[in-house]
């Protein structure tokens, strides 16, 4: 009975039946694809109900845009002018063709029952926090709405722009911090310490589904956009 029960056993480690903890890299790749299903799924189905073609290729094209970050994808200055372009003419047919009443029930219904089908508990967070600034910015009519969608789009991409130098510059003064720390230890005489000094900022880590922890990913259609990017392994979104 006992030599039954351990082959059993053995079977269970080899077939993977026991749960084995999957190592940060599989749980990092298991995380993008849930999050890449919720985009290409819940989010994409939400950007089809928009009333004509331009709204919806503006959704879409921001979709993509994650869509190619989270693949570990760069996009260009051109890349982030055609999609801040198509969002802006989206959402000039937005007030066209629908009233702020239509704009809100898409928001509080489609939207937000997307958004709640997001993999993880900060994912859905962010996307509902979204949809509350959109919500806000309805009642408050945009003043630059008479600007040209071009004029808009090359605005955002400063912005986008700006955002990317500055998380650039702040990743990089945890690392000169810890270079001159290791100096000053080895000006000293003393041996260079054998262990990284934890002196850094860590990015947001992608972790499984538990309360409180999750992916940041935001609502992606006008006016909301968000950027992703890999870092050490790890997802990190920002939206505005």
């Amino acid at each position: 009975m006992r030599r039954g029960i351990g082959i059993v056993l053995g079977f269970a480690v080899i077939t993977g039946c026991t749960g084995v903890t999957p190592t940060p890299a599989e749980r990092n790749v298991q995380d993008v694809a849930a999050t890449r299903a919720w985009l290409r799924g819940p989010m994409k189905e939400s950007c089809d109900r928009l009333p004509g073609p331009e709204s919806r290729k503006g959704c879409a094209l921001a979709l993509d845009g994650t869509l190619a970050k989270l693949r570990g994808d760069h996009l260009t200055r051109d890349d982030n002018f055609r999609i801040e372009l198509a969002r802006a003419k989206g959402a000039d047919e937005l007030r066209r063709l629908w009233t702020r009443p239509d704009h809100e029930a898409w928001l509080r219904g489609i939207r937000t029952a997307a958004c709640q089908r997001a993999p993880y508990p900060e994912s859905a967070r962010r996307c509902l926090d979204g949809i509350e600034a959109e919500l806000l910015r309805l009642s408050h009519p945009d003043e630059v709405a008479s600007e040209q969608p071009e004029v808009r789009a090359k605005r955002a991409v400063a912005r986008i722009e700006a955002r990317e130098q500055a998380r650039a510059a702040e990743q990089q003064r945890p690392r000169e911090r810890e270079f001159s720390l290791v100096g000053l230890a080895g000006e000293s005489g003393q041996a260079q310490p054998s262990v990284s000094l934890s002196v850094s900022k860590h990015p947001v880590v992608v972790k499984p589904v538990q309360p409180g922890l999750g992916m940041p990913v935001a609502p992606l259609s006008p006016p909301v956009s968000c950027t992703s990017t890999v870092v050490g392994g790890a997802v990190r979104t920002d939206c505005y």
